[in-house]
């Protein structure tokens, strides 16, 4: 069994912006520059469709444009958080190793943030319009690969997912990373 001292180094060991937004607000210049922080229009259409959504992530026609806004991402924070990681110092796989989730406000700041670094690297990743501390606010970046993956005969399909995967391979040989690679995503 292990000593409580070793779970207690896990828990210890876990990055301050992943126990559940309690970090500090990220400095505000570090945010990328093409940012317009929101307009009256905007914020009001938001403020009037978030009472009526459950969803963390949804679809905001506005204005002509086909908008996505994001809500801060809340959720297991430190428990499960600590819990994976000591699983993973115990049994020394580092793989088992949690991922580093930033939640609250701090999370869309940092999510806007890894955008906008992407975007200067020349990546196509939308483009953050507008950000407060309880929503991110991006452009539509085209039509969602998954229904076309699906649509395709299974040699098709596997041709796409497998170009999917070297387009991965290739942001994180660049130094970049997808939050949530899934076909639904893309």
């Amino acid at each position: 069994m292990p000593s409580a001292r070793t779970l207690a180094d896990a828990f210890r060991a876990c990055p301050r912006d992943c126990m559940g937004g309690t970090a500090e607000l990220m400095d505000a210049r570090a945010l990328p520059d093409e940012i317009e922080y929101p307009r009256d229009a905007l914020r009001e259409e938001i403020d009037s469709v978030l009472p009526h959504t459950r969803q963390r992530t949804f679809k905001l026609p506005f204005q002509g444009e086909i908008l996505w806004v994001k809500k801060p991402r809340h959720g297991p924070g430190f428990t499960m958080y600590g819990l994976q990681a000591a699983a993973s110092a115990l049994t020394r796989v580092p793989i088992l190793w949690p991922p580093r989730v930033s939640r609250g406000p701090y999370g869309l700041q940092r999510e806007a943030a890894r955008l906008g670094a992407l975007t200067r690297k020349g990546w196509p990743v939308p483009a953050v319009v507008a950000l407060s501390d309880r929503w991110l606010v991006l452009r539509d970046n085209g039509q969602c690969i998954a229904p076309i993956v699906r649509g395709q005969p299974p040699e098709g399909r596997s041709s796409l997912l497998r170009r999917l995967l070297e387009f991965l391979q290739t942001l994180h040989a660049d130094g970049g990373w997808h939050g949530a690679a899934q076909t639904r995503n893309f």
